[in-house]
């Protein structure tokens, strides 16, 4: 979070919100079904918990300064 902040501010952005995010495994689901769609909302529920770190992807809004 540090360094998305530093390389924002360093181009003239300001962070006004960061959140980690998982995959959504709609492949999963399509594949695998019921199975897919636990693995799924397992990592929608991480999402809302201290865990949400691990996501991979990340969702940035920045305002420019």
């Amino acid at each position: 979070n540090r360094e998305i902040r530093s390389k924002l501010r360093a181009s003239g952005f300001e962070l006004v919100y960061h959140k980690h995010v998982f995959p959504g495994f709609d492949g999963a689901v399509r594949r695998f079904g019921f199975f897919g769609k636990f693995v799924q909302r397992i990592f929608f529920w991480l999402e809302k918990t201290p865990l949400h770190f691990l996501g991979i992807s990340h969702i940035i809004i920045a305002e420019k300064l």
